[in-house]
């Protein structure tokens, strides 16, 4: 049987992939980069069937934490030591803040999610096909990073979000991705929301998995480890605007600490 040159083409790249994926690490992160990114579809496919039955409802995002933790988890090997989870126990609202490294945070932030949790995202996610619509019907609140001047209208919308539906929001305080350790100034609009509503900051910490995984350097091992300390809630009632700088400023060097802390017993550094 004649094979024409396109078929010809096809099949050389179909027998090179699994020799350059073992060979190249290039090619090995690319491979995992995309599977991890289609796995994150399926999490959004999973959980719309079971979220169309109460759509906004910040309880469907249970559906997502089980996808995420049953599919994304076991296939990419992460594996996570959570250290004083108990702190994340309440039946009242309260602000979740936490360190973002890499798109890996995701996992998680899904393994430690709690019940009746929301959390700020960036509005582009809304059209991240199968993901975006599972975020929108599990009560996700997008924000416009692009328009600071709808801060306070987002603040509002997430006091009433969390008032109304007895709600807790998560946050990344950095606002972006920080994936050279350390943690970035934190912007303040957690601190604005917590502040305003009287409602307690639970801060959690994920430390440096850069060894396992690091986009730089193409890197992306089979056994993703970090830990995850969640830190004892930070009051603030009767706390006013004014105190807001230096709430968040306590806050981040609380949270410095206990990253550097964890990072170190990870690498062996201290016993």
């Amino acid at each position: 049987m004649d094979l024409s040159w396109p078929q010809i083409f096809i099949i050389t790249v179909l027998l090179l992939i699994p020799i350059l994926y073992e060979c190249s690490k290039t090619v090995n992160f690319y491979c995992k980069y995309i599977t991890y990114q289609l796995m994150i579809l399926v999490v959004g496919l999973v959980t719309i069937p079971f979220a169309l039955r109460r759509p906004g409802d910040v309880a469907n995002q249970r559906w997502a934490s089980w996808a995420t933790t049953t599919l994304v988890q076991p296939m990419f090997g992460i594996r996570m030591t959570i250290l004083d989870e108990e702190n994340l126990k309440s039946d009242t609202p309260f602000i979740a803040i936490c360190n973002h490294q890499t798109f890996i945070d995701f996992v998680g932030m899904m393994k430690v999610y709690p019940d009746r949790c929301t959390a700020l995202a960036k509005k582009s996610l809304r059209y991240a096909g199968t993901f975006g619509i599972g975020m929108w019907l599990t009560g996700i609140i997008f924000i416009d990073r692009f328009r600071p001047d709808k801060a306070k209208e987002t603040i509002d919308s997430c006091v009433q979000v969390m008032m109304k539906k007895n709600a807790k929001v998560w946050i990344f305080p950095e606002g972006t991705r920080n994936p050279d350790g350390g943690l970035l100034p934190f912007k303040k609009g957690a601190f604005y929301l917590a502040v305003q509503g009287q409602v307690p900051i639970v801060p959690i910490v994920f430390s440096n998995y850069s060894e396992y995984f690091c986009a730089k350097e193409k890197k992306f091992t089979n056994n993703v480890k970090f830990t995850i300390k969640v830190l004892p809630p930070i009051p603030t009632k009767g706390l006013t605007m004014s105190d807001v700088g230096q709430l968040a400023e306590d806050t981040r060097q609380k949270m410095l600490d206990t990253y550097n802390e964890i990072s170190r017993k990870d690498k062996g550094l201290e016993k």
